[in-house]
């Protein structure tokens, strides 16, 4: 089977890479010179999408920034789409990046939750529904809303670990607070399970202790 994954190179892309190169899939990597012209080939003969591909939301959000981190999601996603729906044999599945950035603060969970009225709720819900446009197509569509990725060599933990190995680390807050969070095997693993078993829709990748 072959897998195609837009920003393969980031810390999750380059993970899942490696993960479905070792289950004895194909994996087609997807830069950001072949949203140009090159997206037809990278995705030719692919029974699943994974898209990645965005700006790293750890930063200053200037009002320049936000518009890169719009663009670099919103954009990608709607040619990914796209391209897909041209595609004369179709994956069977687009998955597609999002955060728990959708959902307000506050007890939110599959039964009963509240989209946040900021910035990343308005982009999350814009990103999935850009995802959504492979679904009119019969190609499933399943919107992963990540927590805070962990593992090495990356990701959250990398920034967070020297600050608390120079004795400078603590509490955020009250430190009692929630944090929604997933670990990359755990990731890849649910990804996996997800596409077998033919599922659709929103998924929360995170767990929060």
């Amino acid at each position: 089977m072959k897998v195609a994954i837009s920003g393969a190179s980031g810390f999750v892309g380059s993970f899942l890479c490696e993960y479905f190169s070792k289950q004895g899939y194909e994996v087609s990597k997807i830069g950001i010179r072949d949203f140009d012209g090159g997206l037809a080939k990278k995705l030719e003969g692919a029974e699943l999408v994974i898209n990645l591909a965005g700006a790293p939301i750890i930063g200053r959000w200037s009002g320049e920034y936000k518009k890169i981190l719009v663009s670099s999601r919103l954009d990608t996603t709607s040619k990914l789409s796209d391209a897909v729906c041209a595609m004369q044999v179709k994956p069977k599945a687009f998955f597609c990046a999002s955060a728990v950035g959708y959902y307000a603060e506050g007890d939110n969970d599959e039964y009963s939750y509240k989209k946040a009225d900021d910035f990343l709720g308005e982009l999350c819900e814009r990103w999935e529904e850009a995802a959504r446009a492979v679904e009119p197509c019969g190609v499933k569509c399943v919107n992963m809303r990540f927590g805070i990725v962990i593992g090495k060599n990356g990701g959250a933990l990398s920034q967070m670990l020297p600050i608390f190995k120079a004795g400078l680390g603590g509490k955020i807050g009250s430190g009692k607070q929630g944090f929604s969070w997933i670990h990359l095997h755990d990731l890849a693993r649910a990804i996996d399970f997800i596409y077998k078993k033919e599922l659709s829709g929103v998924f929360n990748f995170t767990r929060s202790e």
